[in-house]
């Protein structure tokens, strides 16, 4: 089984086969609900993205998509915490001037941290609510998901529609035997049917498994022809355990995020290996994977396969990193003796870590074309929090890249630090308001500031009128009166315009 990168998916999209077969590990599962949920929160899965506190982050988010010639405003978020971790994120939808709840996903934890349950609840005006989707993740006394279950409204019962599970066999702490299982909704009746078995698993003196053998279920039993590994080493990181053998993952991954995350899955899979398959109850050399270190990270994994007495190049990747991140990928094919071109990624951070670009190039007719490519631009504000993210995406008809998405981010009663002109260390707060909206800011001279609330429609629904002094000025709107909703906050001085959107 040759060895695996994230870019042969692409390749096949486009036309052109790629000849690497699937590895067994790493391959996180994506069930239909938790592709529209990645949607709806508009970000990839991270493992380490998950809130631990509050203050900082969020509280609510205004969406836009690009139309073709401009953003239109679509959705919205109010995000809650409880002790620190989310507990609910409602979803709006915005239909011009009118903001409609939509759903709401409800997070339930246990005692360890670890989300249990999340629910999503329909809520429409007027009707009690009805919980849509259930996922539900199950964990093990040792800390390791089993069970991922996803359930589905079906006439006002909620139904197993979906899942994968794993069974874990240990010595003591340590796994030595797993199976994993997925459930058969297409059956009748519908019911778990097993995948793959993990058995004699060994580990070094890390936490990643330096050996296995795996076997396949054909539908009425394990396949005889197994395939073994020795000498496994995770060089580009480790999953754990339930995601590199179980494919399972915890929803609450999915959880509101500010910024864009890779979606690289080199980490999880392994860079050294050496894999046998057994044939006619023989075991026989099949494939094998070497990595190479320089400057104390792996610069490069050569995967090798079996030609009756010799081992013979087949592939091979080269590894850059800056500042501790993997920043370039280089995949070569070896053909007629020579290492050739065949895919390259890359990956560019911004001042603050985040990342600013990912991009996919395959190596046709002696040069590289871009295959695929997504673009980020934020906004900070003085306290060095992102208040907007713009998200584009590289087409290939048009050979640029093109607006895709839009995220404007309030801070709830932690106020947003912006700048304006004739106006410093603005802060309106907190958002979303109840009754009174506090402004605070700095003014370089005295001056006049008019204050106008407008709504999605552009109608001014309330205005006020200050004078300045040069220093500190502390400003307050009564807001009371106004419906729920969003709305701009124009304030306006004779240096300049800001305008700021609250949620009501």
């Amino acid at each position: 089984m040759k060895y695996i990168f994230t870019f042969c998916v692409l390749v096949f999209a486009i036309g052109t086969q790629a000849a690497r077969p699937e590895h067994p590990f790493g391959t996180l599962k994506m069930h239909p609900k938790l592709e529209q949920l990645k949607n709806d929160m508009r970000f990839p899965v991270a493992n380490a993205n998950s809130r631990v506190a509050a203050s900082g982050y969020p509280d609510s988010a205004v969406t836009f998509s690009w139309d073709g010639a401009a953003w239109v405003q679509d959705g919205a978020y109010r995000v809650r915490y409880t002790n620190g971790k989310i507990s609910s994120i409602t979803m709006y939808v915005v239909q011009g001037p009118i903001s409609i709840p939509a759903y709401t996903y409800e997070y339930t934890y246990n005692a360890t941290g670890n989300a249990t349950k999340i629910e999503a609840v329909l809520t429409i005006p007027g009707s009690p609510p009805v919980v849509m989707n259930r996922f539900v993740m199950n964990y093990d006394i040792r800390g390791n998901q089993t069970a991922l279950l996803i359930y589905q409204d079906n006439n006002g019962t909620l139904e197993l529609n979906s899942g994968d599970s794993i069974a874990i066999t240990y010595n003591g702490n340590i796994p030595t035997e797993a199976t994993t299982y997925s459930f058969d909704f297409s059956t009748t009746p519908a019911a778990w049917a097993p995948n793959t078995r993990f058995q004699g698993i060994t580990f070094g003196a890390g936490s990643a498994p330096t050996g296995l053998t795996i076997s396949y279920w054909t539908g009425s039993a394990w396949n005889p022809e197994e395939e073994r590994y020795s000498d496994v080493n995770f060089g580009l990181g480790y999953f754990g355990f339930s995601a590199t053998f179980g494919g399972l993952i915890d929803v609450s991954n999915f959880l509101f995020t500010e910024v864009a995350m890779t979606e690289n899955s080199y980490a999880g899979t392994p860079t050294d290996y050496v894999m046998e398959t057994k044939i006619g109850g023989n075991w026989e050399n099949t494939e094998k994977g070497t990595s190479t270190m320089a400057g104390g990270v792996i610069s490069e994994t050569v995967v090798q396969l079996w030609a009756d007495t010799v081992w013979v190049n087949d592939n091979r990747a080269s590894y850059t990193f800056t500042g501790g991140q993997l920043t370039a990928v280089l995949g070569e094919d070896y053909v007629n003796a020579n290492w050739e071109n065949s895919y390259r990624e890359s990956w560019t951070y911004d001042a603050s870590g985040n990342l600013t670009e990912e991009k996919g190039e395959i190596y046709q007719n002696n040069s590289w074309m871009t295959a695929f490519g997504n673009r980020n631009t934020y906004d900070y504000s003085s306290d060095n929090r992102v208040f907007r993210w713009v998200s584009e995406q590289f087409d290939m008809a048009t050979d640029a890249y093109t607006n895709v998405s839009k995220r404007e981010y309030y801070f709830g009663s932690f106020a947003l630090n912006t700048s304006v002109a004739g106006l410093n260390t603005l802060k309106v707060y907190p958002n979303p308001v109840t009754d009174q909206l506090h402004i605070s800011l700095e003014g370089k001279e005295a001056t006049s500031l008019r204050a106008g609330i407008y709504n999605l429609q552009g109608q001014l629904v309330q205005n006020a009128r200050f004078e300045l002094t040069a220093g500190h000025n502390q400003l307050q709107l009564d807001v009371n009166a106004l419906a729920g909703g969003i709305y701009q906050l124009r304030l306006q001085t004779g240096n300049g315009l800001e305008v700021v959107k609250f949620v009501k």
